[in-house]
């Protein structure tokens, strides 16, 4: 198939993309040459941010809490937004869960004793999460999120902030 080709139905034509994901082959390169993964850089570990030629991902990188969401990835959210947004070459920006348990599983709840332990704390939080679900509602770029898994609570308003939701047959919503 050369890259004027247009696919068929043939399933040999898929490549697998995450859990039970799949793209057609024909998307995964344009110009018929394969795309290079460059990395921004992020505050936290626990949430990743990429470029891969046209595409600008956003990973919910916490496999191990079910990418349970902390304050630190809250907060990180509308810079790594703005980052991929501003970038000429992102035609849209797709968020996901990594592993193959959970887009994510909400608020990370073993800090809120700390991050939610009197009405300031827990006004700055909601502040955090406010200002992260805005970034997605006001994002340059389409946002879509890619959901697989558990997709509860704050999983739920994230996905819900995004322009599209695709979501796989594991997709559990709560």
């Amino acid at each position: 198939m050369d890259c004027s080709e247009k696919p068929g139905n043939d399933k040999e034509r898929m490549l697998p993309l995450v859990s039970s994901f799949r793209v057609p082959l024909h998307l995964t390169a344009l110009g018929c040459s394969p795309h290079v993964m460059m990395q921004l850089p992020s505050p936290t570990p626990h949430l990743e941010a990429s470029i891969e030629g046209t595409i600008g991902w956003l990973l919910l990188n916490n496999p191990a809490r079910r990418n349970a969401l902390n304050a630190a990835m809250w907060a990180a959210i509308p810079g790594l937004v703005e980052a991929l947004a501003s970038k000429p070459q992102v035609r849209c920006i797709i968020l996901r869960g990594a592993g193959a348990e959970a887009f994510a599983a909400g608020a990370d709840i073993s800090e809120f004793a700390a991050t939610r332990n009197d009405a300031a704390a827990a006004a700055a939080y909601e502040a955090l999460n406010g200002a992260a679900l805005m970034a997605l509602r006001q994002a340059a770029k389409p946002v879509i999120a890619m959901i697989h898994g558990f997709c509860i609570g704050g999983g739920l308003a994230i996905a819900m902030a995004c322009d599209l939701r695709i979501a796989d047959t594991t997709a559990v919503f709560s």
